[in-house]
């Protein structure tokens, strides 16, 4: 026989208004008694009432808007996909969802953006400047009851509801073991970071340094420079990297700006340059394909998007986070030999 309000309500020894104010989320119940209904809800079995969950869900009107540093970044093209199809979801729940993109890590912008949509939103899914001022602006939206997601990177702060992102430590690791195998003896490496003002770029970084330090110590760091993911500003510091250090035989690319650093080493016709980057877009696929860019190890963008969205819907319609988020974000290296080329992974 299925669990029902009432079963529940005898086991724990409350009233069925109680755990009904439980078990659909409409508050004002003592924390201790409501962990008491959950954790009797869930070993009974108990399965709401799906039609009434949605109703429900549709009557409160949530709102869910969405922060992304993605204007001239097609690595977002990806992610944006994947928060469309789980924007689907949120339409059967009556919520409403707002993309609101930036160009670039420029904190005040963001800032401004978190401004907006604390003013409306019950859940902010974000893709976060690792900043001070942005963290407050997370602590305080907390404190009003407005929980945040990060995507595609956190924060130095450790009560956001969720990360949805890959291990960028283990990440840049991937791309220095990479690299140690396809390297000789001798190695004069640049980093061609994103910006120092996302955590995700700054972890990847301390990843390929770790590691290369550990297994290659002979190898030579000649330097590093923020692409801030724009094509033109990483064109002219590779350029002037390449002019500057004749000697670079090895470079490691965090983030986007992959067209500006590919395109510099091209032109000045260094095919001896062992390149290793992330992502795969449109852009990455190119250069692979060319063989300038020998490896790349992937974060599955799609699926990034796919998971915030559907966990911050599930967050406000049952007030906990699903199992599916549990389940990680892999890393993945593709090489030319087994690229899926013409799409996006």
């Amino acid at each position: 026989m299925p669990a029902t309000i009432k079963m529940i309500a005898e086991r724990a020894g409350v009233s069925r208004g109680t755990v009904d104010r439980v078990l659909n989320h409409r508050g004002n119940v003592n924390p201790d008694t409501e962990k008491k209904i959950l954790d009797i809800a869930r070993k009974m079995g108990y399965t709401p009432n799906q039609a009434g969950i949605a109703l429900a869900a549709r009557k409160k009107g949530y709102i869910i808007d969405v922060i992304l540093c993605s204007v001239e970044n097609e690595f977002f093209e990806e992610v944006i996909n994947g928060l469309r199809r789980g924007m689907q979801e949120a339409d059967n729940f009556g919520i409403r969802v707002n993309i609101l993109e930036m160009k670039g890590y420029d904190v005040i912008t963001q800032a401004d953006l978190l401004d907006k949509a604390g003013k409306e939103a019950d859940l902010i899914i974000l893709n976060a400047i690792n900043d001070p001022v942005i963290i407050d602006k997370v602590a305080d939206l907390k404190s009003r009851g407005v929980e945040t997601i990060t995507i595609n990177t956190s924060l130095e702060y450790d009560d956001v509801l969720a990360a949805v992102c890959v291990d960028y430590v283990e990440s840049g690791a991937t791309a220095a073991g990479l690299m140690g195998l396809m390297l000789g003896d001798v190695a004069n490496i640049v980093i061609a970071m994103g910006s120092k003002n996302v955590l995700g770029h700054n972890e990847r970084v301390v990843g390929f340094i770790e590691n290369i330090k550990k297994r290659h110590p002979e190898y030579n760091l000649i330097t590093s420079f923020e692409t801030k993911d724009d094509v033109e500003l990483a064109y002219n510091t590779m350029k002037e990297v390449l002019s500057s250090h004749p000697e670079t035989n090895a470079v490691y690319i965090t983030s986007g700006g992959q067209r500006g650093v590919c395109r510099a080493i091209e032109e000045a016709g260094r095919k001896d340059i062992i390149v290793i980057t992330s992502d795969g877009t449109r852009t990455v696929q190119e250069y692979v394909k060319k063989g300038i860019i020998r490896a790349t190890v992937m974060q599955e963008a799609e699926k990034q998007g796919y998971e915030a969205m559907h966990s911050g819907v599930y967050y406000l319609v049952y007030g906990e986070l699903p199992d599916s988020l549990f389940g990680g974000i892999r890393n993945e290296i593709y090489i030319q030999e087994n690229m899926r080329f013409d799409t996006f992974i």
